[in-house]
This record gives structure tokens, C-alpha cells and sequence, in this order.
């Protein structure tokens, strides 16, 4: 079974709970509850990480969606996968997309958001362009 983002085995023979971190026996108790209480302390004892993924929604802009999101890195499962949260504290797994928040990759991240908005007001106008076309109109057979 898993508890945020970490495996949890249970032996069914001895009914114990066992909590392992890349690999190595981390915690094990009769209780699953002990066991995600020391999951919970290790999430909180883990440094939280600056870091951006693609997309998402600004939730200062009024819920548009945007080119990036801040969010910080709150826990790596033994696997690789890491869980994330926003600043709206939304809660999500990922193992691709996480980008290190610095300012090379800000200055990127706002360029692609440009871009993208360019692309968008491009694609605007073209639909409005497309509207204005003259269609052929089919010819009806003329009623005596």
C-alpha cells in the first residue's frame, strides 16, 4: 500500500508493517498508523524545494492558464517519483516536468509564456481572418 508517495509492506504472516528508503529498512510496527506517523515526520523534516513545472492555472490572474507554475518539491518516494505542491497547497505526483527554479530557467520559462501568448493572438486573428472568407453558396434548383 502507499502513504503519500511511500510504499508500505505489509508481512502477512507476522502482521507488521515495514517502511523501507531507497531500499533500507526505514521503520516497522503492528500499527499502521505508527507507520504513517513516521512517514509524516519524514515529510517534515524534508527540506522543501523551489521548484517550476510546465503549465497549470494562475490563480492570481483568475484562473488562466499559464506557461509555468511555481511549486516546491515536498517528498521523493524511493522509485524516483515526487510530489509537489502549489501555492494553493494542490498536491500532486510526478517523475518528468520539474524544472530547478533559478534564473536561467525563469528567464526560459517566461520566453515560452511569450511565445505561447504570441501563438494564441496568432491563432486569434486567423480564426477572425478565416471568418471573413467568402463561401460558395449552393446553388438551388428554382421552384415553378
Amino acid at each position: 500500500m502507499e502513504y503519500k508517495g511511500h510504499e508500505i509492506d505489509l508481512n502477512q504472516k507476522t502482521e507488521i508493517f515495514t517502511l523501507y528508503i531507497s531500499g533500507d529498512l526505514y521503520f516497522s510496527s503492528a500499527s499502521l498508523m505508527e507507520v504513517q506517523g513516521a512517514i509524516d515526520k519524514l515529510i517534515k523534516k524534508s527540506k522543501r524545494i523551489p521548484a517550476y513545472i510546465l503549465g497549470g492555472v494562475s490563480y492570481s490572474y483568475g484562473d488562466q492558464e499559464v506557461a509555468y507554475t511555481e511549486v516546491e518539491i515536498t517528498s521523493v518516494s524511493p522509485d524516483g517519483d515526487m510530489w509537489i505542491t502549489d501555492k494553493k497547497k494542490n498536491r500532486a505526483r510526478k517523475r518528468n516536468g520539474i524544472f530547478k527554479k533559478n534564473a536561467k530557467n525563469l528567464e526560459l520559462l517566461k520566453r515560452i509564456e511569450k511565445y505561447r501568448n504570441e501563438m494564441a493572438a496568432l491563432d486569434k486573428t486567423a480564426e477572425l481572418l478565416k471568418d471573413k472568407l467568402e463561401k460558395v453558396e449552393t446553388l438551388k434548383k428554382k421552384e415553378a
